[in-house]
């Protein structure tokens, strides 16, 4: 598309903070006949630089006005989007009117899931969207709503991404949820643009394939969750009471304090988040992913471990949980006095939807299996296990396994540093210095504006 055509641009979290502010004028500069829209958080000051404008927090909390709602939904908008229905309303779990106790009946998620849709339909429609920019995979509810709305209109979608902490303020590009870390396309965007980066960055995406300790830290330490800090720190009653009662269930159902000799380890995802919704596809149900485990992999145990912060303050589990993993044959629960460090050196594979323990697998000479998408499935020794075929194929190199070489991850870092940007677009980062952030800044607005550019005058 040539810069000077008419367009409507609508940015999903971006513009809206001092961090990013500077985008939607700089992309009203690179395509004079367009207008920029969002649905963003915003402080007074910041909306007057949209064209089109709804506040994130008025949609996700349902208190939007749109008079059409007292029509109901159609047809001819419900089925742009019952295709992803079931997983919006399971997604709803992370909204707060469903946390805290209270989960919210079928009907009432349904009716929430019409009226966004509704709404949303209505937004790009009116304001003649053509070309839509997520800030992160979409995982609000909303937002993936949205996202299911512009591929069923076919609006081109592009979607930024932070690389799961392990390479720091760097984003990766694709142009669906499907495409999460495919290098292909962000390589060729890259070589096409001027982007900027630092060698400080360059270093840390070197180090993090070398240094081998991606996510150790995250369960090493012993989780000391007791009653008395539930009820100094938990909002609310309910979900203080239902935290703790899942913690004592964990542990009533632990298996030996000793590791099973031949195991797969099974690390759970805190739950909800993109993770595993959308990014886990139906495997956002962690009990049907080990059963889909246990059923392919006779001859070693499946060893589950809870991700500690589950029980920090988040959604708790439904009751029961813990004890239907342990029904399943041949799987048993970790106990965290054995450090996570030792449970995955001692494996013979790690498996996950998408968390970045695969990829410490695969550092620590084990393959690592993924479930859905993740920003590092293309390096070796990484496995894409969501069906038979893939699950047959992986079983397959881990009865013939051999450690990845460093060669090949050397040659992966090389790779994944060409289709990489520098920048984060979640907003300002908390640790660095005024200086560094000055700079941060400018490197973010610079990256992600011409990475827009480049991707709209060629859709």
């Amino acid at each position: 598309m040539h810069k000077d055509s008419y367009i409507n641009i609508l940015l999903i979290d971006i513009g809206g903070d001092e961090h990013t502010a500077e985008i939607p004028s700089l992309l009203k500069e690179k395509f004079r006949h367009s207008k920029i829209g969002a649905i963003t958080s915003t402080k007074t000051g910041f909306v007057n630089k949209f064209d089109f404008f709804v506040d994130y927090q008025e949609v996700i909390s349902g208190n939007f006005v749109d008079t059409d709602f007292v029509n109901g939904i159609g047809t001819d908008v419900y089925d742009l989007t019952k295709s992803c229905e079931i997983d919006a309303i399971r997604m709803m779990d992370r909204l707060p009117q469903f946390q805290h106790g209270y989960a919210g009946s079928l009907g009432d998620r349904r009716e929430l899931f019409f009226q966004l849709s509704k709404f949303l339909h209505n937004f790009i429609t009116k304001n003649h969207v053509t070309h839509v920019i997520f800030a992160n995979i979409p995982h609000e509810v909303y937002d993936f709503i949205l996202y299911s709305l512009c591929k069923a209109l076919s609006i081109p979608t592009l979607l930024f991404n932070d690389a799961g902490g392990v390479i720091k303020h760097s984003m990766t590009i694709c142009e669906s949820i499907e495409e999460l870390g495919l290098l292909e396309f962000g390589s060729k965007v890259k070589r096409a643009i001027n982007s900027v980066c630092t060698e400080t960055w360059e270093s840390d995406l070197e180090s993090s394939f070398q240094r081998q300790d991606i996510v150790a830290g995250s369960g090493s330490t012993k989780s000391k969750l007791t009653l008395k800090r539930l009820v100094n720190n938990a909002p609310i009653t309910k979900k203080r009471r239902r935290l703790y009662l899942l913690k004592r269930e964990y542990k009533n159902n632990l298996g030996p304090r000793t590791l099973p000799s031949r195991y797969i380890l099974v690390a759970l995802h805190v739950q909800p988040e993109l993770s595993t919704s959308p990014c886990g596809g139906h495997f956002v149900e962690q009990i049907e992913a080990i059963k889909f485990l246990a059923a392919n992999l006779d001859g070693y145990a499946i060893l589950v471990r809870e991700h500690p912060d589950q029980f920090r303050l988040r959604i708790p589990r439904p009751v029961g949980f813990y004890k239907a993993i342990t029904k399943i044959p041949g799987v048993v629960l970790s106990p965290f006095t054995i450090g996570v460090r030792e449970v995955v050196s001692k494996s013979s594979a790690v498996v996950t939807v998408s968390g970045t323990i695969a990829l410490e697998s695969v550092l620590l000479g084990r393959p690592g299996f993924i479930l859905g998408y993740s920003w590092f499935r293309q390096c070796p020794g990484i496995f894409n296990i969501s069906n038979q075929t893939e699950m047959a194929s992986a079983v397959e190199a881990l009865n013939n396994w051999k450690p990845t070489e460093a060669a090949q991850l050397a040659n992966f870092a090389d790779s994944l540093k060409l289709s990489l940007f520098q920048g984060t677009t979640w907003g300002t980062p908390v640790e660095l210095s005024e200086f560094e952030t000055s700079i941060f800044k400018n490197v973010t607005v610079t990256n992600v504006s011409n990475v827009i550019e480049y991707w709209i005058s060629n859709n």
